[in-house]
């Protein structure tokens, strides 16, 4: 892989959503409003498609796949190493997070920023914590767009391109409160009243 990509972005820089996700820039975005949101950082949907290619997880079209297909990929995905350069880049990230942190080992929630975004059908890992978990999240997380929810989202949706998924890797927050804003009313569709 070139040395000119990026492979790692922190998540306070993480506006591009082609390569960061959905979750990841509207999370940046948040950031940029002065909002507190943990720290983190995003491995880009470059880093997920280079671990693909690399283990030879991927060789036909996406809409071409049924259940066994998607099996062997998924089966490829966790089974193979992440590549050296990427690892390199994600090892390096988490060695920095620690050091904001200021812990050697911090725990964090490794969970999907999917390019196309379909809600709920990427899985998160919650409590991750030393660099041997922190790979064994990332390829589940990875994996995870290849399971029977993805693949139903993409039936019905028919989204155009491949797949893509980013990952954010971001610093738990262990809190005893925790809330969701809808800046436009859920229920009524009013833009004027935050709930």
């Amino acid at each position: 892989m070139s040395p000119k990509i990026r492979l790692t972005i922190p998540l306070a820089q993480a506006h591009q959503t082609v390569k960061c996700g959905h979750k990841a820039a509207s999370l940046a975005k948040l950031i940029s409003a002065g909002l507190h949101v943990p720290r983190g950082f995003v491995i880009v949907s470059d880093a997920y498609q280079w671990h693909l290619w690399s283990t030879g997880a991927r060789r036909s079209p996406a809409g071409a796949l049924d259940a066994e297909a998607r099996e062997a990929i998924r089966d490829a995905i966790l089974t193979q190493p992440i590549a050296e350069d990427v690892w390199s880049a994600v090892s390096r990230a988490y060695r920095e997070l620690a050091l904001q942190c200021g812990e050697s080992e911090p725990k964090v929630a490794v969970r999907a920023s999917a390019v196309q975004d379909f809600p709920g059908a990427y899985d998160s890992y919650l409590n991750v914590q030393g660099l041997e978990e922190l790979e064994t999240a990332i390829k589940r997380v990875w994996a995870s767009v290849w399971n029977g929810r993805a693949a139903a989202f993409r039936s019905r949706l028919q989204p155009s391109g491949e797949p893509s998924i980013a990952v954010i890797v971001q610093r738990m927050s262990d809190r005893l409160l925790w809330g969701v804003v809808y800046t436009v009313n859920p229920v009524t569709g009013d833009p004027n009243q935050i709930v």
